[in-house]
C-alpha cells in the first residue's frame, strides 16, 4: 500500500473518495458534523485538496452563522478545528486530524481544507521479533554517504538497524528498526541525528510504520517542497564514512544526561534546527543565532552552582537591606538597578563555564574570543559592514561559533570520533586514533550492502 500511494504523490496523481465521509468538530460536547461523500486529490503544487459534498448536517450548525469565529493574534482553539474521516472503495479508513476548513454555498453545502496529513492503514502478518519498523520517503535529494552507483546501503548496529534506498528519481526511502518498548524515542532520534549529519531538516512526503499487525501510512504534503540548502558537515558524508555516521547515531540514540529532564536529543536538535533555518535564509542573523545556541547548550549541559559568586550575592543582599530599612529617600529607580543586579548575580555566569570548557579542552580561547565577539552586535545589526574584510570577518566569527556548537554536540553524547574541524585552515578531517564507540569492540558498525 505504501508504494501504491508513494508512486501516486510523486506522479501527483493522487486522489481517494471516501464514502460514508465525516468532518466533526474537535469539541467534546455536542459538536457540528457534516456528512456526506469527500475526495482528497493533489492539486497543481502536490498539495492536498478535500471536498466534501454535504448530504446531512448534525448538531448546532447555522447556515447563516460564521463557520470559524476567529480573532486575530490568538491561536484556535478547538471549536475551530475539524477532523476528517472516510472509508474508501476498498473499506480502508482515511482520517486527518485537527484541519481547518472552509464552507461554500451552491447547489449544496460543500466543505473545502488544504489537508496537513492524510493518514491509513492496513493489516497485516504480525512480526514476532519484538521489534516494531518504520520508513520516511523524502523527496530531493538527501545527503547520506551511499557509495558511488550505489542506490541502497543497510546497516545492522545493537538492538537497532536503519536502511536507505534510492530510487530512479534520485529520491530516497529511509527505514528503521527497533526493539517495541522503546521504539517511539528510537526512531524519534534517529531522524534528528540523521537531520544532523546530513544538514538538512528532512521531512518526509510520506511514511509508514508497522505496530504489530497494524501498518500506518502517513502523507505529509509540506515534504513534497524542496528543504533548502544544507549546513556544514559534523562528520564528512562520503561513504567510507559511513561506520563513524553509525558510531555517532548510537551515541546520539543513546544519550542521556542529569542536567535536563527532557529528552537530551531534543534538546540538541531544538538549537541545531533554529541555525539551519537562519543559515538558509540570512547571513546576519545566522551568527546571532548561533551565539545564542551555544548560550542555550552550555546553561543547559555545563552550569555549576559554583559558578555564582556567592560573596558578591551576600554584599548586594546586605546592601538592599540596608537602603530599604533606612530613612535615605534612595529613588526606587536606584534600588531597583541594586534588585536587578542581585537577580542576575544568582545566576551561573556563561563565561565561567566556557572557560571550563576551554581548560577540559573541549573549546579554545579563540571560539570564547569570536563567540563574545558577535553574541552582542549581531544582535543589534551592527556586526556585518558592507566590505570584504567585514565579510571575512563575519564568516570567520561563525564558523568558529560553529565548530563551538559541534563541539558541544559531540562532549554531550560523548563522541570522539571522526569530524570535520572548522576551527583549523582548510577545515581538515579529524580522525583520532580512539573511537568512541559502542557496538562491538573490533568495530565501529556493522555495516552491510544489500
Amino acid at each position: 500500500m505504501f508504494e501504491q500511494v508513494r508512486d501516486q504523490l510523486q506522479s501527483g496523481e493522487f486522489r481517494v473518495e471516501l464514502v460514508d465521509c465525516q468532518v466533526t468538530q474537535c469539541v467534546d460536547n455536542d459538536p457540528i458534523t457534516f456528512k456526506g461523500v469527500g475526495i482528497v486529490s493533489q492539486n497543481k503544487d502536490g498539495e492536498l485538496e478535500f471536498v466534501l459534498v454535504c448530504q446531512s448536517t448534525e448538531g448546532p450548525y447555522d447556515r447563516y452563522a460564521l463557520l470559524n469565529d476567529y480573532i486575530s493574534g490568538k491561536l484556535i482553539g478547538d471549536a475551530g478545528l475539524y477532523s476528517i474521516k472516510g472509508q474508501d472503495h476498498n473499506g480502508k479508513e482515511w482520517t486527518s486530524e485537527r484541519q481547518l476548513i472552509n464552507r461554500s454555498h451552491g447547489h449544496s453545502l460543500k466543505i473545502s481544507a488544504s489537508l496537513s496529513e492524510l493518514k491509513t492503514e492496513r493489516v497485516v502478518h504480525a512480526n514476532k521479533s519484538g521489534k516494531e519498523y518504520c520508513g520516511w520517503y523524502f523527496t530531493g535529494e538527501l545527503m547520506l554517504p551511499f557509495r558511488p552507483h550505489e542506490n541502497d546501503f543497510k546497516c545492522e548496529l545493537e538492538g537497532w538497524t536503519w536502511e536507505a534506498i534510492k530510487d530512479h528519481h534520485g529520491n530516497v526511502e529511509l527505514r528503521f528498526n527497533s526493539l517495541a518498548p522503546d521504539f517511539e524515542k528510537n526512531s524519534r532520534s534517529f531522524l534528528t541525528g540523521v537531520s544532523l549529519l546530513a544538514g538538512q531538516s528532512p521531512v518526509p512526503c510520506c511514511s509508514w510504520h508497522i505496530k504489530g499487525d497494524k501498518e500506518e501510512v502517513t502523507i505529509l504534503p509540506h515534504g513534497l517542497r524542496p528543504q533548502g540548502s544544507r549546513l556544514l558537515e559534523f562528520i564528512p558524508r562520503e561513504w567510507i564514512y559511513r561506520g563513524h555516521w553509525n558510531a555517532f547515531l548510537s551515541l546520539w540514540i543513546n544519550a542521556k544526561s542529569d542536567a535536563t529532564t527532557r529528552d537530551v536529543q531534543e534538546v540538541l536538535y531544538h538549537y541545531f534546527h533554529r541555525i539551519l533555518k537562519t543559515y538558509q535564509n540570512d547571513m546576519e542573523n545566522s551568527v546571532q543565532v548561533i551565539a545564542s545556541s551555544i548560550e542555550g547548550l552550555i546553561s543547559t549541559f555545563y552550569h555549576l552552582d559554583s559558578d555564582i559568586d556567592q560573596g558578591f550575592v551576600a554584599l548586594l543582599e546586605d546592601a538592599i537591606e540596608k537602603i530599604s530599612a533606612s530613612d535615605l529617600g534612595i529613588d526606587d529607580r536606584a534600588l531597583g538597578v541594586l534588585k536587578s543586579s542581585l537577580k542576575n548575580s544568582k545566576l551561573p555566569k556563561l563565561k565561567v563555564s566556557f572557560r571550563r570548557l576551554i581548560a577540559n579542552g573541549i573549546l579554545t580561547k579563540d571560539m570564547l574570543d569570536s563567540w563574545d565577539e558577535v553574541r552582542n552586535k549581531a544582535a543589534h545589526g551592527g556586526l556585518l559592514e558592507p566590505t570584504t574584510d567585514a565579510t571575512q570577518t563575519h564568516l570567520d566569527g561563525f564558523f568558529d561559533c560553529y565548530e563551538a556548537f559541534k563541539r558541544i554536540v559531540f562532549d554531550v553524547i560523548k563522541y570522539a570520533g571522526t569530524h570535520r574541524d572548522y576551527s583549523l585552515k582548510n577545515w581538515p578531517v579529524i580522525e583520532p586514533r580512539v573511537q568512541a564507540v559502542s557496538e562491538s569492540e573490533t568495530e565501529q558498525a556493522v555495516v552491510t550492502q544489500s
